[in-house]
């Protein structure tokens, strides 16, 4: 999408239509700005100030917006894989108790 919208790179004179010459650039700036936070052109100035002042302030809410969902999701699949080991650790937990005390009854019941 931000390749289609920055179509003629040789006609922009902002420094940021460079981040989007090409898909593979576009790509790597929209991972970029997902994973690592760093939305700032080489000059340090960022990305959706460009974006918003080229093409209007709704392709940067809907880029914060990806941004953000894709961020929750991301923190949501860590937190389910900690809870899922933390109760597989509590049932095992639990399943050692139980034999310890069955054991504890037989030792208990043959004296």
């Amino acid at each position: 999408v931000f390749r289609h919208m920055v179509d003629d790179v040789s006609a922009c004179d902002h420094v940021g239509c460079r981040h989007f010459a090409s898909v593979s650039e576009s790509m790597f700036t929209v991972f970029r700005c997902a994973v690592a936070g760093d939305c700032n052109t080489d000059a340090g100035t960022p990305i959706m100030t460009f974006v918003s002042t080229r093409h209007g302030w709704g392709f940067a809410l809907l880029f914060a917006f990806l941004i953000v969902f894709v961020t929750l999701g991301i923190f949501n699949v860590i937190a389910a894989i900690f809870v899922e080991q933390v109760i597989v650790g509590a049932k095992t937990s639990d399943m050692l108790m139980r034999r310890r005390r069955l054991r504890d009854r037989a030792f208990l019941a043959g004296k």
